[in-house]
């Protein structure tokens, strides 16, 4: 038995290695509830391969977060801009 397989029974730590990889993106999103949140924290805690791929997944994004820093062209903006306000105004 691997180490990672230790932690796979769900209820050991209130979430299998399988709800913790598919509730990552959301974990890091900030779009879980308390419990849920509470529940994965402990598991990526206890599981250290589940804890390193949210270790990953966070260091990607500040990467990413930190290289991606490309403009939207005015024109676009100023477009979305009389749209919106067109659609407002047909609304009213």
């Amino acid at each position: 038995m691997s180490e990672h397989e230790i932690y796979r029974p769900s209820g050991l730590f209130g979430m299998d290695c399988g709800e913790a990889v598919d509730a990552l993106l959301q974990y890091l999103d900030g779009d879980l509830t308390d419990a849920k949140r509470a529940l994965i924290e402990q598991h990526l805690a206890a599981c250290e391969p589940c804890g390193a791929a949210a270790s990953f997944e966070r260091e990607l994004r500040a990467v990413i977060a930190d290289r991606c820093h490309e403009r939207v062209p005015e024109s676009l903006v100023t477009k979305i801009a009389e749209a919106i306000n067109k659609e407002r105004n047909l609304g009213s």
